[in-house]
């Protein structure tokens, strides 16, 4: 249920279906034991009440879910962010068609708003940072490009713009801090992107947290183009 697809979003939709299926049972029961129905109950106490029983429930088990072995930890904040821009604008929804209330729309259009904001607008919003470092027993300006912590899911529109932005800096060195990508299957993308930047004479790369599922020794071969006059250095 976002509004982007790539190779997590099977799984994710998967998630959120399952969130949603089982917040709306969680959420009847607790309004039932306290005498109210779903579909006939308004907004009250009584309902901020049983509403705020199921997400502590479902966050709770989340938690739990997420300490087995091979799952993200991240799970937890997945739950979260369904229930508040999936879950919520679905109630308010659903007020605002029973009741015919207007009011609860605004609320909608706020949270889809925020929804948007953090899953296509700011992830794809590139801000360069620059910074001037002065030493004593450096003579002459060294251009350098940091970049790190793509974690990627995907080549997409916001890895093109860093592209194009080192491309235009004609960096002396480029560092790549680790944490590439996220899953496998991705690893042939990351290697074009990586090797059509790593075109200068001095690059380095220093293994993150995150790259155990790389060969990193074969990782760093297949950077280096017999074609290309550079090398690309592999740091420890």
């Amino acid at each position: 249920m976002n509004f982007y697809w790539n190779h997590f979003s099977v799984t994710n939709l998967f998630l959120d279906l399952l969130t949603v299926i089982v917040f709306m049972l969680l959420f009847s029961y607790f309004l039932r034991r306290k005498g109210e129905r779903l579909a006939s109950c308004r907004f009250s106490l009584v309902y901020s009440k049983a509403f705020l029983q199921t997400a502590l429930f479902i966050f709770a088990c989340s938690i739990i879910v997420s300490l087995f072995p091979g799952l993200s930890t991240f799970l937890r904040i997945r739950v979260l962010w369904t229930i508040l821009v999936v879950i919520v604008p679905i109630l308010l929804c659903w007020q605002s068609y029973r009741f015919r209330r207007i009011w609860p729309l605004l609320f909608v259009c706020i949270l889809l708003t925020l929804k948007y904001y953090a899953e296509v607008w700011e992830p794809n919003n590139l801000e360069i940072l620059p910074i001037q470092i002065r030493h004593e027993k450096v003579s002459s300006p060294i251009k350098l490009v940091h970049l790190s912590d793509l974690q990627t899911d995907g080549i997409n529109e916001l890895h093109q713009k860093v592209k194009v932005s080192i491309e235009r800096f004609q960096p002396d060195l480029i560092l790549f801090t680790g944490d590439v990508l996220n899953h496998k299957e991705l690893i042939p993308s990351v290697y074009a992107y990586l090797h059509s930047i790593a075109t200068q004479d001095r690059s380095f790369f220093v293994e993150g947290n995150v790259d155990g599922i790389l060969d990193m020794q074969d990782f760093v071969k297949k950077l280096v183009s017999k074609s290309c006059k550079r090398k690309l250095n592999l740091c420890k």
